[in-house]
This record gives structure tokens, C-alpha cells and sequence, in this order.
């Protein structure tokens, strides 16, 4: 027959259960902090192709000769894999800025087609060119 006269420590169905409900108490901040990452790492990759498509806005107006009223520019970026597209337009007759004269719409799609998955973000700015106004010969 065992002594079991010391009554010190924890038995090891005690230790068992305890650390049981700290993996219990554990878990839902666990699965919470990788729902946040997973969020993180989301807007990351939207900031991410939201710098790359103002970088290939910039790139496009320097291609740009002279002060076209109409131009388009194709470009990729190998990571993430996008293909990237810029668009220089008069406003369209339907908007209620049609009625500025001189005012122009850029537009940068980014095609993301990382993952078979097809992605697309864009960005939109106006630029005001105003018509060179014609001289008039005095007779």
C-alpha cells in the first residue's frame, strides 16, 4: 500500500484541469487576434496598391506630351502582380461638371490578379486645362 501522507503539490488531474481552463479563457483572444491581423494584413494590401496606382498616375503624366485632351497609358507591376491602366478624358457630357470648360478626367484602374482572383481598384482625378484663348486681330 502507497503513503500518500504529502499533500504539497497538485495532483495531476488538478494541473490537468487548470491548464485546461486557461486554454478555454485562451482561445476567443486568440481567434480575435488573428481576425485583426487578417484585417491588418487587408487594408495593408489596399494602401499597398493605393500607393502604386498614385505612383502610376505620376508616371503617366510625365509620358504625356505636350497637354493632350485625350491619352492612354498601359503599364504592370510584377508584386503584386497588376496590371495598371490610365485614362485621360474630357468629362463626360452627363456630369454636372460638363459644364467647366478645360476640365479633364484621369482615371487609374489597377487589376490585381494575384491568386486567379481578378480585383479591381481605381482612383479618379480632374485636371483643369483651360482652352488657349484665341487672340483677336484688331482692324
Amino acid at each position: 500500500m502507497m503513503n500518500l501522507k504529502n499533500k504539497a503539490g497538485f495532483l495531476t488531474f488538478e494541473a490537468l484541469m487548470a491548464m485546461s481552463i486557461v486554454g478555454f479563457m485562451i482561445t476567443p483572444l486568440i481567434v480575435m487576434e488573428i481576425s485583426a491581423l487578417t484585417q491588418v494584413a487587408k487594408k495593408s494590401r489596399a494602401l499597398e496598391r493605393l500607393f502604386l496606382m498614385k505612383r502610376f498616375l505620376l508616371i503617366a503624366r510625365r509620358e504625356q506630351k505636350d497637354e493632350p485632351q485625350s491619352f492612354t497609358f498601359n503599364g504592370t507591376e510584377s508584386d503584386p502582380a497588376t496590371d495598371l491602366v490610365y485614362t485621360l478624358n474630357p468629362v463626360p457630357q452627363t456630369s454636372a461638371l460638363s459644364s467647366v470648360h478645360g476640365l479633364l478626367h484621369e482615371k487609374v484602374e489597377a487589376i490585381d490578379t494575384t491568386n486567379n482572383k481578378k480585383q479591381t481598384s481605381s482612383i479618379i482625378s480632374f485636371i483643369y486645362r483651360p482652352e488657349p484663348e484665341k487672340e483677336q486681330e484688331n482692324s
